[in-house]
């Protein structure tokens, strides 16, 4: 697959983390596609989920579960509201 990027010249700083889903966090609830809304606001894309040793693409149908690895790519100033998504209940 061939992505073709506009020239710009605005720098993005931007941040790639590997997390892992606690229990109780918003990201093990709703299939990513129903987080869509939550990942456009605040530039988020989740790139991979590692579940039973096993790394895989993250699509919409994805679900995440809790102790799954994920790979997460955001601009740096949205890194808090991608930890929130992993942050376990309280």
């Amino acid at each position: 697959v061939m992505v073709m990027l506009k020239p710009s010249a605005e720098r993005v700083d931007a941040e790639v983390v590997e997390l892992v889903a606690r229990e109780g966090s918003l990201i093990t609830k709703k299939p990513l596609r129903k987080l869509a809304s939550y990942f456009q606001e605040h530039q988020i894309l989740i790139g991979g989920v590692k579940h039973a040793g096993i790394w895989s693409v993250a699509v919409g149908t994805t679900e995440v579960q809790v102790g799954d690895r994920v790979i997460a790519v955001c601009v740096s100033r949205h890194l808090s509201a991608v930890r929130k998504l992993f942050a376990g209940a309280e």
